[in-house]
């Protein structure tokens, strides 16, 4: 866990999310020498978003182990991941979708 001060966001540079995440479903696996958690999400693109905006989510300091779209493995070259972000490149067509993500 970071101990730092992170990116200090003003009210006035906020904007809404292209994506609204309606359910969450976390599975926490615990283990001294790792943990790792599943996040099964329900995504929906808000209405008058082009279907090509990249679905962006923050983290802080994770390890992505799985990205998969309604049950399908999400391509490396279709993601940037990185510790403290993970952006989806190419989201699917479909306004709603399931979105599973493992991280450690």
């Amino acid at each position: 866990m970071r101990t730092d001060t992170g990116q200090v966001f003003k009210l006035e540079d906020y904007r809404p999310s292209d994506y609204l995440i309606p359910e969450t479903n976390l599975d926490f696996r615990l283990s001294p020498q790792a943990t790792v958690v599943t996040a099964i999400l329900t995504v929906e693109r808000r209405e008058g978003i082009s279907e090509s905006a990249p679905l962006v989510l923050d983290g802080d300091g994770l390890t992505l182990k799985r990205v998969e779209i309604d049950g399908k493995t999400v391509k490396a070259a279709d993601l940037l991941a990185s510790p403290d972000q993970l952006t989806l490149l190419k989201p699917p067509a479909a306004r709603r979708f399931q979105l599973l993500i493992e991280t450690e």
